[in-house]
Parts: C-alpha cells; sequence; structure tokens
C-alpha cells in the first residue's frame, strides 16, 4: 500500500500571483521534498494540455468552477495519471512522484562532522539525520559521536539542508529520549561538508497513551503498530518509533522539540493487503485518547480477474459515512514498464479516462483497489483505508 500512496495527489488551495490573475495555475511538486517537479502534462477540462516548466507551474484559461485536472507523468514506458475533480482554487498545488527514475532526481552532498553534547549513558544511540516526508536519510553516530553520510535533496544545487540529530536509550520502541540538536548546512551537489556541529539540548518528555478501535471488517490476523515522528514541516518529517503495539491499551514515550509537532499513527494491516489507520497531532504528556480506525471500502465490481476496458466501471461500498473515494487501477506492462491511475471519484464509482499517449496492451495484468479518507482537518488528523486488490485483465 505504502508504494502506492507515495504517488497519490495531495492538493492545496493557494494565491496566485498578479501575472497569473484569474488564471488557472497548476503545480506539480515532490510528495517527499515539495521541490517543483517539471516535464509534467497537465489538462484543466478540456483545454489544450500544457506542460509544467522549471517551476512546476502549467498556466490555463479561467473558466466555471469546479474543475477537473488532469495529470500524466512519464518516465520511459511508465505512465501515472491523476485525475483531480471538484477544484475551485485558482491554484491547484498536486504532489506527485518526485523521484522518478530511483534516485536520479535527488542531488547528493557528503556531510561528516561529531554530535557533543550527548548524555554519557553506555546504551544511549544517536541519530543523524536529514529527513523527508516519507523517508529518513541519515546514519546512526559511532560511539565518539562521530557521522559522515549522504545528505539528499531535491531542487537548486546549491542549498541550504537542515541536518537532525537526537539521543535515545537504544532501546526498540525507545523507553527515553535524551537530547536534540540541529544545523543549517550550505551544501553543493555532490560536494562534500567537512566538520559540521552538532550539539545535543536536554529534551522533555511525556507518555502518551490511548486505545484504538479496529473496525469489524478487518479480517484476522490483524498486526497493529504504532509510528511516531516529529513534522518539522509539512516535508521535514523524522520519523522516531515504528513498532507493533496492543490496540486496547498502548504507551508511546514521545520528546518535545521545538519548532517540532509530534505526530502518532495506529496503522493496522490484514490478510490481502488491507490497512486501516488513525493518525493525529499529539502533546505530551496525554492518556485516554482514542483512535479509531475506519472499516476499509468493500469492492463491487468488476469481478476478480475480469476483463476491463474503458468502458467498465468500478463500483465500491465506501466503508464508512462521508469522506473521499479514490481508485487505483494498475497494470505492468510486457517491456518492465508500469501504468498506474489515481482517480478521484465523486462518489463510489469510476471509469477509466483516454488520455493521449498512455495505452495499456490487451491481456495485461493489471489490479485495482481504493483508497478512502474520511473529513478531517490533515492539519489535526487523518483517519484512512485501503481496500484489498483484485486482479482484472485488460481488454
Amino acid at each position: 500500500m505504502r508504494k502506492y500512496l507515495l504517488i497519490a495527489a495531495a492538493l492545496a488551495a493557494g494565491a496566485c500571483s498578479d501575472h497569473d490573475a484569474g488564471r488557472i495555475v497548476v503545480r506539480t511538486v515532490s510528495e517527499q521534498t515539495g521541490a517543483p517537479v517539471r516535464g509534467v502534462e497537465v489538462q484543466v477540462e478540456a483545454q489544450p494540455w500544457g506542460t509544467t516548466g522549471a517551476d512546476g507551474k502549467a498556466t490555463f484559461a479561467a473558466l466555471a468552477r469546479p474543475f477537473t485536472v488532469r495529470i500524466h507523468q512519464s518516465n520511459g514506458d511508465s505512465h501515472r495519471v491523476f485525475i483531480l475533480r471538484g477544484r475551485s482554487a485558482s491554484e491547484v498545488v498536486a504532489e506527485v512522484v518526485g523521484n522518478t527514475n530511483g534516485f536520479s532526481s535527488f542531488r547528493r552532498a557528503q556531510v561528516s562532522g561529531i554530535v557533543a553534547g550527548r548524555s554519557g549513558s553506555s546504551s544511549g544511540r544517536v541519530v543523524v539525520s536529514v529527513g523527508h516526508r516519507g523517508v529518513d536519510y541519515g546514519t546512526v553516530a559511532a560511539a565518539d559521536g562521530s557521522f559522515d553520510f549522504g545528505a539528499l535533496w531535491q531542487g537548486e544545487a546549491a542549498t541550504k539542508v537542515v541536518v537532525r540529530a537526537w539521543e535515545s536509550d537504544g532501546a526498540s520502541p525507545p523507553g527515553h529520549y535524551y537530547g536534540f540538536g540541529s544545523a543549517s548546512v550550505s551544501v553543493v551537489d555532490e560536494g562534500q561538508i567537512l566538520g559540521v556541529p552538532l550539539r545535543l539540548e536536554p529534551v522533555v518528555e511525556g507518555l502518551v497513551a490511548g486505545s484504538a478501535s479496529l473496525p469489524a471488517a478487518l479480517a484476522a490476523p490483524v498486526t497493529v503498530d504504532a509510528f511516531l515522528w516529529l513534522a518539522f514541516d509539512r516535508y521535514e518529517q523524522l520519523q522516531l518509533q515504528s513498532s507493533p503495539v496492543a490496540p486496547e491499551n498502548f504507551a508511546v514515550v514521545v520528546p518535545s522539540v521545538a519548532g517540532a509537532e509530534a505526530w502518532i499513527r495506529i496503522n493496522a494491516v490484514a490478510p490481502g493487503g488491507v490497512q486501516s489507520w488513525h493518525q493525529r497531532r499529539v502533546a505530551a504528556p496525554s492518556s485516554g485518547l482514542g483512535f479509531s480506525l475506519p472499516a476499509p471500502p468493500e469492492l463491487l465490481e468488476p469481478a476478480a480477474g475480469a476483463a476491463v476496458g474503458a468502458a467498465t466501471l468500478f463500483r465500491w461500498s465506501p466503508g464508512q459515512p462521508g469522506g473521499s473515494s479514490t481508485l487505483f487501477f494498475g497494470c505492468d506492462l510486457p517491456n518492465a514498464g508500469v501504468v498506474s491511475y489515481l482517480i478521484e471519484a465523486e462518489g463510489t464509482e469510476a471509469t477509466l479516462p483516454e488520455i493521449p499517449g498512455v495505452a495499456v496492451p490487451p491481456g495485461a495484468a493489471c489490479r485495482w483497489a481504493v483508497f478512502r479518507c474520511a473529513a478531517a482537518d490533515p492539519a489535526v488528523e487523518e483517519r484512512c483505508a485501503w481496500s484489498m486488490e483484485l486482479p482484472a485483465v485488460k481488454t
């Protein structure tokens, strides 16, 4: 499921410049770092297709709201299509795949230095990292506090990145956090930065305890894990914990770090790739927190293994009232390419769009699923579920 979420289009509205006043701007950015992604084909309603420039933007004439945005991202024989419905803002920000060819879109610099201010605990473990949403790039510091790792980023060849370090008691999951520190570092692509000074400052920690209710629709056996991370902004996130928990009674040690929000996600995985989760912003200490994981959508038609084409109607039951659904449809091509669609649905059904330059040969092995999120403020919480996948054959 995670690989599909990484290519999901996450959207926001923003103001346009005076130069673009009255027009519609679609801006494509990396889902991991927020850096502009160029060369993405975009269409708004029936207007001619455009291509995003170096700033990740494509501009279209004004039209009546709401409108539909189609996005086509290609890399060799692989194609990804996003269909975004019901947009009304003058600017639509769409998160697309930032690393379309492995790590080729990332820049890299070797960063080394020393972490000072450690607790002195014999079991203490220091991690140094440059974090992005969904991905952590870093290393465990040596016993003397030294570190050396390749920092990855997207965007300009010369920029600044924030290197962060934290010390825990070395347990899994950590039972204590001793210190945090950070430094802003000027880096150059393929460069080497030596002697980066990082000093840990003591942190206050607290216990966050609660329970999670699981939907009855999740078939046993169900694996439940707790994830803890610090969000410094939308794209700077550092994961601190990933470990199994008992949903009826769990507790997580959470450090308080200046400039960061702590988030906990309770994630349940059932057979067939079915997943459900509830993540929320938390404050430490706190107790009695309730996490309510939503029921996954139930796929209705087409049946497993059915032949599908442009006229096929995909239908599902939402599993939970309210919220929004996204249809995923993916096919593996004979030449090792992949075609995938993520289609926002107006209700609980959708069909595959015709996109210029995107074709799936007859007989290709495909699969489909539905991703659904409850209505919520994403700055506070998110409750989502991913259905089982059903196989299909392209006609």
